[in-house]
Formats: structure tokens, sequence, C-alpha cells
């Protein structure tokens, strides 16, 4: 078994059974690693917990606090778990915290000297955890699952005992860091002296009573406050467009040409919003075949240089828009997107969803398939609905081990429910690899699939691998890209999980008409024998 030299602290407030039940997930990794110092702020009368502790071959340190006192911000205690440790580098996380599988392999390969790294955190039922995510621990199905909250970036932290010592740890003072926001003010002062942060393969959930959990899930949403990402954007350029309220569009950025249709719709279930840069060889069928399903499309030209802008055509097109382009900036792009949607909203037009997708994605192309989901989809009560997401090898299989997936299958969050009071922006200031829901709601999965095409070829996946390394990611948002330069993954038919989909969908439709058939004979019967 491999060690890690790495301190783990772990500040404890009756915490026992929470505690308790997480060790039996995270004792395999606690023994991989130099120390695990519990930094216990509250006297134990009983001896259950050490009792409970013996039985694992993990190296605890033990520091207690003998004083009773209530609640407090933990940065106190955490800071003598640090003055304690012994390793260069220290993960700080919560007690009740479960691991996912080389979740601190994948903290302290990220941690370093001007870097200190993150996971995901997911808040979740005890329930939910048990019956339903457990297999998926280390995917990002936990992450598009109803009943979680998150993915969180705040619940953990990897980070060298040298740049700790540099910022005086964490602050102890309430007034600097505020009550339970110990985390902002580390990762702030951090920042300050140049160590950056990064994320990494790592899940921590955070499992909880029922109760508890439909409290958090209700502050989390009404406590909700949006995110002044438009902020970043100062170059501001009026557009005139005539028959359409343009405050909306005055407020998008870096504007040059908008052009929208004079036909504009009263209703539109779904709008697809997409981004666009020298795509004039993939424009055309990926309007057509993204047209097949959704009633809307409005596409931003992200300057492109070739004839991309005058092959965004097609009949349900509502808008195109073309901006200044000075590099890559996805978090600008998208957020232009939903303000130039929100333009569309105050023309008084009906929008039911919003579709994200990329040009070198494609849907299915099974207009039977299609019409089935997207009668599901408009019947839901569902707010976020992700869709799996094949990221295909050549023309006809998908890689079976591609990172964040189940056997390759990797639910992303594309499609969402348009609300007049939702926020035309998103809840991040990262600029690559965010998630696109600009608010949270009640999430749910879709059988709707997506291929995506860029790394069918040798030529595509190295074509990916330098632009995400020597270009669009060089501070390291993610810590490598090695795996789509990987020419001999394992490798599975599309076209088998295509028709077991449409096989399952159309057995479902086929029930449901059953259940229909059936209701209708019944309330005939009845009416029948209420007349006699």
């Amino acid at each position: 078994m491999k060690q890690y030299d790495v301190s783990v602290v772990i500040p404890y407030y009756k915490r026992l059974e929470e505690f308790r039940y997480a060790l039996t997930y995270n004792h395999d990794q606690f023994a991989q690693v130099r120390e695990v110092i519990l930094v216990i702020d509250e006297p134990i009368a009983n001896l259950a917990l050490f009792a409970f502790l013996k039985q694992y071959p993990i190296n605890f340190v033990f520091l207690m606090n003998h004083e009773v006192h209530p609640w407090r911000n933990p940065a106190v205690v955490i800071n003598r778990g640090l003055l304690a440790a012994t390793s260069e580098k220290c993960i700080v996380i919560s007690p009740e915290s479960i691991l996912s599988p080389n979740a601190i392999p994948a903290l302290v390969e990220g941690c370093t000297k001007d870097k200190y790294a993150v996971g995901d955190v997911r808040f979740m039922s005890y329930d939910t955890f048990e019956n339903k995510l457990l297999p998926y621990i280390n995917t990002v199905y936990m992450e598009e699952d109803t009943n979680i909250i998150g993915p969180v970036r705040f619940g953990s932290i990897c980070c060298t005992r040298a740049n700790f010592a540099e910022v005086n740890y964490y602050s102890e003072d309430y007034s600097l860091c505020g009550w339970g926001k110990e985390d902002d003010n580390i990762r702030q002062k951090l920042t300050r002296i140049g160590v950056r942060r990064v994320r990494v393969n790592a899940v921590l959930v955070h499992p909880e009573s029922e109760q508890d959990f439909l409290e958090r899930k209700y502050n989390s949403t009404s406590q909700y406050k949006k995110n002044p990402v438009e902020s970043l954007y100062n170059d501001i350029r009026p557009v005139t467009v005539t028959g359409m309220d343009t405050s909306a569009l005055r407020a998008v950025p870096h504007v040059t040409d908008t052009v929208v249709t004079n036909n504009l719709c009263a209703k539109y279930p779904i709008i697809l919003l997409a981004q666009a840069y020298n795509e004039e060889k993939n424009m055309v069928e990926f309007l057509n075949t993204a047209g097949e399903f959704v009633d809307g499309i409005i596409v931003l030209d992200d300057g492109s240089t070739d004839g991309t802008w005058d092959l965004i055509d097609h009949p349900k097109l509502i808008m195109k828009c073309r901006k200044t382009r000075t590099t890559f900036n996805d978090l600008q792009n998208r957020t232009m997107l939903l303000k130039l949607l929100e333009a569309v909203a105050r023309a008084g037009v009906e929008i039911g969803w919003f579709l994200w997708l990329d040009l070198d994605e494609r849907l299915t192309t099974n207009k039977t398939f299609l019409t089935r989901v997207k009668r599901q989809l408009l019947e839901t009560t569902a707010d976020n609905i992700s869709l799996p997401l094949f990221h295909m090898w050549n023309d006809c299989q998908y890689n079976a081990e591609y990172p964040y997936s189940y056997k390759g299958l990797q639910y992303k969050l594309r499609l969402i429910r348009h609300k007049p009071t939702m926020p035309y922006s998103l809840r991040t200031n990262q600029m690559l690899h965010f998630s696109l829901n600009p608010y949270m709601g009640n999430a749910a999965n879709s059988v709707l699939q997506i291929k995506h095409l860029s790394y069918n070829t040798p030529e595509g996946r190295k074509n990916k691998y330098d632009l995400y390394t020597k270009k669009y990611d060089i501070g390291g948002i993610q810590p490598n890209y090695d795996h789509i330069i990987n020419d001999n993954p394992q490798l599975m038919m599309y076209d088998e999980f295509m028709i077991a989909a449409e096989a399952a969908e159309a057995a479902k439709a086929a029930e449901a008409a059953k259940s229909a058939e059936a209701a209708k004979a019944a309330e005939a019967a009845k009416a029948t024998e209420a007349a006699k």
C-alpha cells in the first residue's frame, strides 16, 4: 500500500456518530498517510471514540480541549492541528466527510509550492448516499442526482505547511473571517501571496439526516445571491435591433453585429444556446441536427475569421451575435448568451427551457426518440436536466475509461428550465470547466445522448490537448489533460448503448400507454356502473 507524506487535520466537536460512520469508508486512505490529527474541541467523558479508533491501523494524533464551550468557528481548532503537523503538506477536512476513492492521492498530487488543491463537496441525506450514490462515489453521477446540493468547492483543502505558515494560518478573529467563513478567509489569504487554487478529482460526501438536508436545501436556495459576474465586463457597445426591447442587449459587452429574425414566436419550449469560433466546417450540420430537437436557436460568433458568420442560418434561428475576440473566454461567452436570452424574454416571448450545446457535439438523429424524450421533458417537474455525454474516440466507439465518468457515461448539466426571475449569469468566477446552471433547482437525468466529436481522431485529440495545455489552461485549472492523448483506452460501441436506450424508452412509453388505457377503461366501467 502506497504511503503519502501528508498530515490530515480533522477539527472535531460533538460529531461522534458522524465521524464513526465516515471512518468506516475512510480508514483505508487514512492508513496511507503519515498522521491523522484529530483535534477534539471538547472534553470526552467516555472512551467510546478511542475504543472505536483502536480497531484501525491508522497513526492517530490526538489533541484535546478540556474546557466546555458552545459551538465556535473551527479556525482556532484547525490551527492547533496545523501547528502540530509534521508533514510538508496538510489536508484539512470535516469529521463527517466521506472521501471518494483516491481522494487523498489526488489532493496531495495537486498541491505544490504555488498551488493549493481542493475537492468537491456534495451534501445529501444518508438515504441518498447509501441507496443511490455509493456505487458511483467517484463519478459525475453524484453531481447530477436530484437530492444533492453541490458540488461545493469548500470543505476540503490541501496546502503546504509553509504556505499555511506564511499567511499566519486561519484567521481566528470573527471580525475578519465571519461566522463559519474560515474557508473563504484562508483562500483569500493564500491568493494574496500568489498561491492559486486547483480543483482535483476528489469528491467529499457530507451525509446528514433527511431533516437537516431539507433545511440546508431550503436555505441554500432562498439565500442565494447572484454572483456579480457582469463586473468582469466593461467594454459595452450599444446595439439597435428593430422590433425588440434591446435594454438587455445594451448590457452585453464586446458586441459588434447582431441579427434578429423578424418572425419571433410567442412561445419557445426549448431554445438552443451555442458559441462558435471558426466552425464553417461544422455549422450547417450542427444547426440541422440540433434543430430537430429545439424550437429556437441563439448563436454567438466568437469573432470567427472564416465563413462561420454567414453560415449561421436556420429556419429556427432567433438571433445571431458577433463579438470582438481577444482570446477564448468561455465564461464571458456563456454569460453573453444568457444576456441574449434575456433580451428575447424581455420581448414578451415565453421560454420553457434552454439547452447548452457546443459545435463539436451532436444529439441523436432518431426523430421518434427525440419526440418521446421531448414530451417527457416538457412534463417533468425538474428544473435542471443532465444529459449523458459520450467522448467518441472514432466514428463508432467511445472512451469507456474517460475521467469523471462511469464506464464512459458522463452526465453533463445542459438543460435548464427558464424562469423569469432567474439570474442571467453563471454562479462562478472560474474561466474554464465550470457548471452551466445559473441557479440551483431540482435536478434529474435524461436519456437524451450527446456525442462529443472533437476526440474522434488522433489529430483531433492532439489538437485539443495542445489548445488546453498551451493556450486555454496555462494556469492549471485542471491538473492535466493526458487522458485526451490516450490512443489505447477501453472502447465501447455507441450504437449498442443507443439501441438499448431507445428500447428502454419505447418500453417505458408502451407501459405508460397501457396504464393510460387501463385507467380509461376503469373510468368507463365506473361510469357504466353509475348509470345503472
